[in-house]
């Protein structure tokens, strides 16, 4: 059962449910633009020494996917090194990778990073789960990053530092013959494996990174015209923005050390 059907069959609950989140949103929204305007805001900007700009209420840009603007710099930054660590780290020790969900469609629709996108979404197969954990801790002592792992909820991340958790989520993947699973926020999705091998080298920014082989993926999880126009979600406002011009969040050039 897809996504559709399932709110379709249970549409009274999740219009309820909608409105509830609504106003919880917007009552959240007050209290944020009142901290904003009586609290001393001194900084605008993070690093590996701070907290995520999205998460220090001292922080001009505090909360800042909540109220609907796009990443600061210096986050959409961050994430990028963080994506670059690891396609260098992967090719090294010969691992595969591939970016999947939003990350995949900002390679595909924006060549980078969506601009109010708040973390990077990778893919590795879950049998080799064990070998990318011990590859990346053994590689991860003259960086600031933190990885943790779940295996429960099939899931590992790789944090821009041990205080900010900007990061990377690696989901695990399973495929048979036929059919390349991986799970979403609801449901799984079961995609044709010619749609996702041999992978695929997309530009993002000024570097390539692997991906599915054709935009299956995107279609199934965002819809038909998904390289058509967007809904920009992360804000209070009941009225989605439509936006059909695509660009990349704004980052700063950087040297990387890897």
């Amino acid at each position: 059962m897809g996504v559709k059907e399932i709110i379709k069959k249970n549409k009274t609950l999740f219009q309820i449910l909608r409105l509830s989140y609504q106003k919880y949103l917007k009552a959240k929204k007050l209290v944020l633009i009142g901290a904003n305007k009586c609290l001393p805001l001194k900084k605008d900007n993070c690093s590996a020494e701070t907290l995520r700009c999205e998460s220090d209420i001292k922080n001009k840009n505090y909360a800042y996917s909540l109220l609907g603007k796009n990443s600061p710099v210096c986050c959409a930054t961050h994430l990028y090194e963080l994506l670059c660590f690891v396609d260098d780290t992967f090719r090294k020790y010969n691992e595969e990778y591939l970016m999947v969900y939003g990350t995949f469609l900002g390679a595909v629709r924006h060549k980078g990073l969506i601009p109010w996108d708040t973390d990077i979404d990778l893919a590795i197969s879950e049998d080799r789960v064990q070998e990318v954990e011990y590859m990346l801790k053994k590689v991860l002592d003259n960086t600031t990053y933190d990885l943790e792992i779940d295996y429960s909820k099939k899931l590992m991340r790789l944090f821009f530092s041990k205080k900010n958790r900007l990061h990377i989520d690696f989901y695990f993947y399973r495929k048979d013959e036929n059919y390349f699973y991986i799970d979403g926020n609801v449901l799984t999705y079961k995609i044709p494996l010619e749609d996702i091998f041999p992978l695929k080298e997309y530009f993002f920014y000024d570097k390539s990174f692997f991906a599915p082989q054709t935009i299956k993926m995107l279609i199934m999880c965002y819809g038909n015209d998904v390289l058509e126009k967007s809904y920009k979600q992360w804000s209070f406002s009941d009225k989605k923005e439509i936006i059909t011009e695509f660009i990349p969040a704004e980052i700063e050039r950087i040297k990387l050390s890897f």
